[in-house]
């Protein structure tokens, strides 16, 4: 068991006493072959680790097959215990296979990572984002879609499903256009969930799936507001089965030729077949269980200078065709006659190698979407004061910095000094877990100096196994200047209003009710303040002459207003007073 790769095989006797030993998982604990035989699992193990384990093996002495995982030294462990008996089947003995799994989990912790990413930077971005495969049919849509439009129950279904069919049709050629030609921004009206007429701007762009197939990315920005006023893996762990016909490693020796000589059951299985017995029967040369010849012979050549090898990873093509991925350990060994052989051990290893693939593509699912978003996006490790970790190219054409400038400076920087303390405290409570607003408004200052109002959804995520934050960013300096604007303007005309020496008021057509009227206008109608005037003084029951308010009605439905026109009415104590008028028709 010597080429027994990342593992340790052992066996027990009923007081727990190793009796053998061997592995390359002796080098980790600092044992050797000759300190451990003899010793107790107390003896060798901490013993919280050992009691765990004696408890494990109790069960074998019952004539179980048990598995079992433990943390050791840092390290995770798959351990498999098989009963050996004696001649009169009673179980005096017990055979244990420990295999350290500990990079498997690694690229599981990963990969929930990189999911967890991507679910949070989903959950928490300002845009609609979807992915439709090549018939359009969608396979992700998120929270902002699902809410703003409705769209239940959505997956495999397209958009004819959920638009209008005309809305429907130019969804499916700008996926056309996207599969056949590249990216392509869009702009289109359509109606929410409550019948709302909005307006998306919506990116599209292809994304390569591993196998050569496209999907259709989309996110889908509401740009209604500047209209009118200017959206792997988890790798499950195979378990290890045991040493020889019950275990996960195959053990196999062959000759140099290419001659199978001995064979597990595991290595038969990795090789597509039913047992040992039929994959040594059925393969004439080894060589014919390689995809790729050119890796046999280099592993023949490893073999002729250095004499082994170890974890090398080849593609074996099973009995039925399918390709699957095995590291391989070996050495090169003489037997008693002088004849040599290549002995070792063999493990399937195609899952670990697709949760790389899935993690990959999961990695780059994150970074296509985010390049691609029309709005800053960044992942900092934490605002009180150190770096980026991430940030799209939108964000450098907001900030006017690079990223490699950006990498060498404190993101907090960026920040104005009205909203420094604010940003850096709830930073602060957001990494102790605290509840904070998730979004808000702050204003930064770009490279050139120029200040900028900006939109920051920010969320709590890990990254690379450490706290950080995901921050989307908005630039909302327009829509802040254009806010301004408007209030300035209300309030100088308000103030020409109020103070104008003309009386200026407002009236119902149909029955001559007083809506808003200025001081001005109250005292000529006899009030003393505008709210008397507007909850008491009717127009129509005060002209004069009913039919010049008629004739008054004629003119403005005809004409949209009149210029000097004069009538006469009583005020609030019945004395007549005449009026010259111009006045405009107001439709609401």
């Amino acid at each position: 068991m010597e080429n027994y790769p990342n593992g340790l095989v052992s066996i027990f006797d009923k007081n727990y006493r190793f009796i053998y030993v061997d592995g390359d998982e002796l080098k980790k604990i600092n044992f050797t072959k000759e300190t451990i035989i003899g010793r107790t699992l107390l003896e060798v193990y901490p013993r919280s680790i050992a009691l765990k384990v004696m408890n494990f093996l109790d069960g074998v002495w019952r004539d179980n097959k048990i598995e079992f995982e433990f943390d050791l030294n840092g390290n995770t462990y798959l351990a498999a215990a098989t009963p050996l008996k004696n001649d009169k089947y009673k179980v005096t003995q017990i055979l244990v296979i420990i295999q350290n799994i500990t990079e498997l989990k690694e690229y599981q912790n990963e990969l929930k990572a990189s999911e967890e990413i991507f679910r949070i930077f989903m959950d928490y971005l300002p845009a609609g984002i979807f992915i439709k495969d090549e018939l359009g049919r969608y396979k992700f849509v998120n929270k902002y879609n699902e809410e703003k439009f409705g769209l239940t129950d959505w997956r495999n279904k397209t958009a004819f499903e959920f638009f209008e069919k005309k809305i429907a049709q130019k969804y499916q050629e700008e996926d056309k256009h996207v599969l056949e030609k590249g990216a392509i921004s869009s702009r289109i009206q359509v109606k929410d969930i409550k019948g709302n007429d909005i307006y998306f701007r919506t990116h599209y762009f292809p994304i390569l799936k591993p196998d050569g197939t496209k999907l259709i990315g989309g996110i889908s920005r509401d740009i209604t507001a500047e209209v009118k006023t200017e959206n792997a893996l988890q790798v499950r762990e195979e378990q290890y089965r045991t040493i020889f016909e019950n275990s996960t490693l195959g053990i196999f020796r062959s000759t140099p030729e290419g001659k199978l000589i001995i064979a597990n059951d595991a290595f038969a299985e990795i090789g597509g077949y039913k047992d040992a017995s039929e994959m040594l029967n059925s393969l004439s040369n080894l060589s014919e269980i390689y995809a790729d010849q050119d890796q046999r012979e280099d592993i023949l050549k490893l073999f002729a200078r250095q004499g082994f090898i170890k974890d090398y990873e080849v593609i074996f093509k099973q009995k039925n065709g399918k390709n699957v991925w095995v590291s391989l350990t070996a050495k090169a060994d003489m037997d008693p006659r002088g004849n040599v052989y290549y002995e070792g051990t063999a493990q399937n290893v195609t899952e670990r190698k697709n949760a790389e693939i899935a993690l990959q593509e999961s990695e780059n699912k994150f970074k296509s979407l985010a390049e691609n978003a029309p709005f800053a996006i960044s992942i900092l490790d934490d605002f009180d004061g150190t770096r980026y970790l991430y940030v799209n190219k939108y964000w450098e054409t907001i900030s006017g910095y690079s990223k490699s400038e950006l990498n060498k400076i404190k993101p907090i920087d960026l920040i104005h000094p009205d909203h420094k303390e604010l940003i850096k405290r709830r930073a602060f409570d957001r990494i102790k877990g605290k509840s904070v607003p998730s979004r808000y408004e702050a204003k930064i200052v770009t490279k050139d100096g120029v200040v900028k109002w900006m939109d920051f959804s920010a969320a709590l995520i890990q990254y690379e196994n450490k706290p950080a934050i995901l921050v989307t960013t908005l630039d909302i300096t327009d829509k802040k200047r254009t806010l301004e604007a408007l209030k300035e303007s209300e309030s100088k005309y308000r103030n020409i209003f109020e103070n104008s020496q003309a009386g200026i008021y407002r009236t119902r057509l149909s029955d001559g009710k007083l809506l808003m009227a200025n001081q001005k206008m109250a005292e000529l109608f006899g009030y003393r303040t505008v709210r008397g005037a507007v909850n008491n003084y009717i127009t129509s029951q005060h002209y004069i002459d009913k039919n010049v308010r008629k004739e008054m009605i004629s003119l403005i439905k005809r004409d949209g207003g009149f210029d000097t026109f004069e009538a006469a009415l009583t005020t609030r104590d019945g004395k007549v007073r005449w009026f010259q008028y111009s006045g405009r028709l107001n439709e609401e």
